[in-house]
């Protein structure tokens, strides 16, 4: 596989607008609430494919961004649009060129993935697809890492500036659905497990990566990064509808991945260490409040699941205290119309996106 792409120059300008404002029925809401159905066939992925960097331009572009070393966020608004955080508040941001959505950002290394175009389908009308940018707010360039047939991209949370990495799943004609691959450098991939789903995720560490395969074999998977090695951790597969935000959550300290169910079940969680899972509850044995999570976060103060989801025509954000061997919620607390960004201190604070701003809210710490 080499990518052939066209060269171009472009010379806009990057700069803060003031002010944060927000439409009532935004895209990025709509957005979360889309959902796919995935018919894939299991199969195991035996070559290793290295792709070498295709001949592409870098675009160097102004930027009046801060240079803070230690705060610098960037998240998507409730419009689509791309917010950046200066003193605890959150700016509008002019799009980097070809900014189309939103993939993913690393506090860590500064860069922002992106798409370069909307999603669109293939011809067999079944798989929706884009491409995959890079723009490094240290440097201030956007590069083209991969042109055509991506699903989604993760960064690696645990690189930083001189080795990022990033995880993607990309089209595979031959096996007509995603194949998930390791990318080091524009251009550049490692192929390592076919029949993946849009639900992956990194361990923490980067040294494994969670992900679910559908129809034959169905189940969580996860992959070992370095040693190419893949084993199954349960049955589960979001059975034949899964959201396109969907991704395993890593809970280390408890050795669990959570994954959000449907119907009467909106979480199950699964032990890393043998095949046994479980559904939580509250302690009188009812079912969990709140939305089916398409993001979540586990923060161990206070053994918190921090999920947000549709919940009805809204989105809602939810903080769920687990006891100690986390069967049982033993509180929940609705913090209402918002969608869950990320954190914006690990551990301690969350960025919550509303219709009319963006809130840093600070955990309890029990």
């Amino acid at each position: 596989m080499r990518q052939e792409s066209p060269k171009w120059k472009v010379l806009p300008k990057l700069a803060l607008a003031q002010g944060v404002s927000t439409p009532s029925t935004p895209f990025f809401f709509k957005l979360i609430s889309i959902c796919i159905v995935f018919v894939v066939i299991l199969g195991a992925c035996s070559t290793l494919s290295d792709v070498l960097p295709p001949s592409l331009e870098n675009f160097r572009i102004n930027s009046d961004t801060e240079n803070d070393e230690t705060s610098l966020i960037v998240i998507v608004g409730a419009n689509g649009g791309l917010l950046i955080n200066s003193d605890d508040v959150f700016y509008k941001q002019e799009f980097p060129p070809r900014y189309d959505f939103y993939w993913d950002y690393n506090v860590k290394t500064k860069l922002l993935a992106y798409s370069g175009s909307e999603y669109h389908t293939l011809p067999d009308g079944i798989w929706s697809v884009s491409d995959f940018w890079a723009y490094d707010y240290q440097s201030n360039v956007v590069t083209r890492w991969w042109s055509y047939g991506v699903g989604r991209v993760l960064w690696d949370p645990s690189t930083n500036f001189t080795n990022a990495r990033a995880a993607l799943i990309v089209f595979d004609a031959d096996h007509n659905d995603f194949s998930l691959g390791i990318a080091t450098s524009p251009g550049r991939v490692r192929m390592l497990a076919d029949h993946v789903g849009h639900a992956f995720s990194w361990s923490p560490d980067g040294t494994e990566i969670a992900f679910v395969r559908q129809s034959i074999d169905p189940g969580i998977y996860v992959l070992n990064v370095k040693q190419k090695y893949v084993r199954q951790v349960s049955d589960f597969s979001y059975k034949s509808i899964m959201s396109v935000m969907d991704q395993p959550l890593w809970i280390v300290d408890h050795d669990i991945l959570a994954v959000a169910d449907s119907g009467d079940r909106p979480l199950l969680f699964v032990s890393l260490n043998d095949t046994n899972e479980f559904v939580p509850t509250t302690t009188d044995g009812n079912t969990i409040p709140g939305p089916r999570p398409t993001k979540m976060l586990w923060s161990t103060n206070g053994n918190q699941l921090i999920v947000s989801g549709e919940s009805g025509i809204i989105v809602e954000t939810w903080i769920h205290n687990f006891d100690g061997n986390m069967y049982e919620v033993h509180k929940s607390v609705n913090l209402g119309h918002a969608y869950l960004a990320g954190w914006y201190e690990y551990g301690e604070s969350i960025i919550l996106v509303r219709p009319d701003g963006v809130e840093i809210y600070s955990l309890s710490k029990s």
